[in-house]
């Protein structure tokens, strides 16, 4: 589970407005399943998977109407308006 205190980060970025879209989402972009296994000893895939879902619905449960604002307010809306919406519902609620 993600402490407070990454989440309380996660979203001072992800609403900081100073900040370039490009830059916040380089910035809260979450690492590879992959880049998770080759910095471990042990590499348990199922439990990495499971762990980066858990992280992933808690960010999008906490954050869910930060991104919908975002999704909103974006000037690159092609993008998402050209999206299934069950895969834009998905990543609402996943966070990529």
């Amino acid at each position: 589970m993600p402490s407070e205190s990454y989440l309380f980060a996660f979203e001072d970025i992800l609403n900081d407005d100073s900040l370039s879209p490009a830059y916040r989402a380089k910035v809260l972009e979450m690492p590879s399943e992959n880049y998770i296994a080759e910095n471990r000893v042990l590499i348990e895939p199922a439990l990495i998977r499971e762990a980066c879902d858990l992280i992933k619905r808690r960010i999008g449960q906490r954050l869910r109407g930060s991104f919908e604002d975002k999704i909103k307010t974006t000037r690159h809306r092609v993008f998402i308006d050209r999206m299934p919406r069950t895969q834009v519902a998905v990543r609402l609620s996943c966070c990529p």
